[in-house]
C-alpha cells in the first residue's frame, strides 16, 4: 500500500551513479554521448565527494551517504533545473563530438557558453538573496580514552654539562654525569638516600635546577622520606620539605 524511498547512497555506490548518470537522462541522443562520460572524471570523482563532505554538504551516517540541510537548501536555491541535471554534461558532450566531426562550430560553442553563463549570472544577481543556513552535525559526546604516557628517550650526549658547560653528558650503569668526570667531577646517580631516580627525575633536576616533590627516600641523614632535590650552587643535591 505505500512505495519505498531509494536506498541511500554508499561511497561505492555514488561513485558508480556519478560513473552512470547518462542513464538518469531522458533525452535519447544526450544519454548515448553520455554513455562513457558521466559526471567528472575517474581521477577526480573521489576527490568532488570529498569537497561534498569538507563543506558540510553531505553527511557519512554509517557507510551511508546522506544530504544535510545546508546541502538540501542549496540544491533549492538553484532555480535553472538544467545546472541541477546530468543533461547539461549531455548536452555538451554532444556538442563537442559534433565539433570533432566538423558538425558544429567551437566559436558557435564558446559563444554559447558565455551567454549562458552571461544570464545566469544576471539571474542571480537579481534574485532575492536567500540564506542557506549553516549547521554542524551535533556528535555525542564521546569519554576520551586514556592516551598512554609516552617515555621519551632522552640523549644525554646531546646535553651540556651544567657544571662545566664545555662537556656533553653521558649515562653511566649507576649515574648519569659529566664525560669528563675526571676533570669536572659532576655526576647524579641512580640511588640518591635510598630512592632510585628515574632518567626523567635526572633530567628535570639538571635543566630546572630541582625536581617535583618525591616520595620514597629511606637512607636520608636527617630521616626525610620525602621533599623536593635541589642542585645547589655547588652542584650538589639537597632534600628539602617544600
Amino acid at each position: 500500500g505505500k512505495t519505498s524511498p531509494p536506498k541511500p547512497y554508499t561511497e561505492a555506490t555514488l561513485l558508480r551513479a556519478m560513473e552512470t548518470a547518462g542513464k538518469q537522462v531522458d533525452d535519447e541522443e544526450l544519454r548515448e554521448m553520455m554513455k562513457n562520460n558521466g559526471i567528472g572524471r575517474p581521477s577526480t570523482r573521489a576527490n568532488i565527494i570529498e569537497t561534498l563532505f569538507r563543506r558540510k554538504y553531505i553527511e557519512r551516517k554509517k557507510k551511508n551517504i546522506f544530504a544535510t540541510s545546508t546541502g538540501v537548501e542549496l540544491i533549492d536555491t538553484i532555480q535553472d533545473e538544467l545546472l541541477k541535471s546530468p543533461e547539461l554534461t549531455g548536452e555538451w558532450e554532444s556538442k563537442l563530438r559534433k565539433i570533432e566531426r566538423g558538425e558544429y562550430d567551437a566559436s558557435q560553442f564558446k559563444e554559447e557558453l558565455i551567454e549562458m553563463v552571461t544570464n545566469l549570472t544576471r539571474s542571480v544577481i537579481n534574485e532575492k538573496a536567500k540564506v542557506i543556513s549553516f549547521q554542524e552535525e551535533i556528535q555525542p559526546k564521546q569519554k576520551k580514552e586514556a592516551t598512554p604516557r609516552k617515555n621519551v628517550a632522552i640523549i644525554w650526549e646531546e646535553t651540556d654539562c651544567p657544571k662545566c658547560k664545555e662537556n656533553k653528558l653521558m649515562k653511566g650503569k649507576t649515574a648519569i654525569g659529566c664525560s669528563n668526570y675526571k676533570g669536572c667531577g659532576f655526576k647524579i646517580p641512580f640511588l640518591l638516600f635510598g630512592k632510585k631516580l628515574t632518567e626523567k627525575q635526572i633530567h628535570d633536576l639538571i635543566t630546572k635546577g630541582k625536581s617535583s616533590k618525591l616520595k620514597g627516600f629511606t637512607e636520608h641523614p636527617e630521616g626525610l622520606s620525602e621533599g623536593i632535590l635541589r642542585l645547589t650552587n655547588d652542584f650538589l643535591l639537597d632534600l628539602k620539605i617544600d
